[in-house]
């Protein structure tokens, strides 16, 4: 991370994450907080490590991690992540397009599971097909990388597709409280017979289980 960047984000959240000196002790300084806390988020250590790297106790530590990460949270939730508008999602599909040369592509959306100790009373829930425990983060993103939409805090056992039905962008999109740009043809493409061609032959190779090789192992 850039100094400059450091800075942003420390000018953001200094206020709220100072707090006063007491007559027994001084406090953590602010910028010693945000430095811990991005540590902690990009390095892969724990707490323990950082509580031997910095001398301060370990549910210090965990007070600070938590309370840097919510100011953060709060002061560049909306800066961070723009409302999604029909012309944000054409923009997007035209960035899309461009780069990759894929179209009419609105966002490009995955999960990723973050691992957790196992959260008290969750049974095998959030128990993976990874064999670990774990929370679901499910994202999409722009062809810039940057994300237009989270969701965090689904139990590991759940699918993607699970994921995705339970989240507040599925259920925007089908009550249709985020629109979508308009439809339009795809450049260089053959409308009508053409496409029913090609489709009757994919259904024909790929009717049933086995049909080739691979599919023994995929599906």
């Amino acid at each position: 991370m850039s100094k400059n960047t450091f800075k942003k984000l420390l000018s953001g959240i200094k206020n709220n994450i100072r707090k006063q000196d007491t007559v027994m002790r001084k406090s953590i300084p602010p910028n010693e907080k945000l430095a811990l806390t991005l540590r902690y988020l990009g390095s892969g250590y724990t707490m323990s490590d950082l509580h031997i790297d910095y001398r301060i106790r370990l549910s210090t530590i965990s007070n600070i991690v938590r309370e840097v990460c919510e100011s953060l949270w709060a002061t560049f939730k909306k800066s961070c992540f723009p409302t999604i508008t029909e012309e944000l999602l054409a923009k997007v599909a035209t960035e899309f397009e461009e780069r990759a040369n894929f179209p009419h592509v609105i966002g490009a959306i995955d999960g990723k599971h973050i691992q957790v100790i196992k959260p008290k009373g969750s049974a095998s829930m959030n128990f993976n097909y990874k064999h670990f425990f774990s929370i679901l983060l499910l994202a999409a993103c722009d062809s810039n990388y940057k994300f237009l939409y989270i969701d965090v805090g689904a139990p590991g056992k759940s699918s993607d597709s699970t994921t995705f039905k339970n989240s507040t962008l599925y259920k925007l999109l089908k009550t249709n409280k985020i629109k979508l740009p308009p439809p339009k043809p795809v450049d260089n493409s053959q409308p009508g017979n053409a496409t029913k061609c090609v489709r009757t032959e994919l259904i024909d190779f790929f009717m049933k289980e086995g049909q080739v090789s691979w599919q023994m192992k995929k599906i």
